[in-house]
């Protein structure tokens, strides 16, 4: 067996991906089965009633199952990319969201004065 090194020991990543681990797994527990489980029996609820499943509650679902299997990854080493909201891929597409609206409504708002500038 090798010898621990101290240094490994004393890595602060090591220990802030601990506590980020604590942090997913609380939430996990906390918030996440929960939810699923009130999701499932509203979603059971709609299909009762209505005949069909809800569009809304399918969507949510399928966002906390891809929160799950982010955080599981993360939790068992598959991967070292925390999960949101702390993933920063979703930054940068969120980011590019943002900038794709800002620049259709200046779009948008230079075509209406040069409508209302021409009448």
């Amino acid at each position: 067996m090798s010898e621990i090194k101290k240094e490994e020991l004393l890595k602060p990543s090591k220990w802030i991906r601990l506590l980020f681990m604590v942090v997913y797994s609380l939430i996990i527990e906390i918030i996440a089965l929960p939810l699923i489980l009130i999701l499932i029996f509203l979603q059971f609820l709609f299909h009762l009633i209505a005949g069909s499943p809800n569009n809304q509650i399918k969507n949510i679902t399928n966002w906390l199952i891809g929160f799950l299997t982010e955080s599981f990854e993360y939790l068992t080493y598959k991967t070292e990319q925390k999960p949101f909201p702390f993933d920063q891929d979703d930054e940068v597409e969120r980011n590019d969201d943002i900038d794709e609206v800002i620049s259709e409504s200046t779009d948008n708002s230079t075509s209406e004065e040069e409508s209302t500038t021409s009448n």
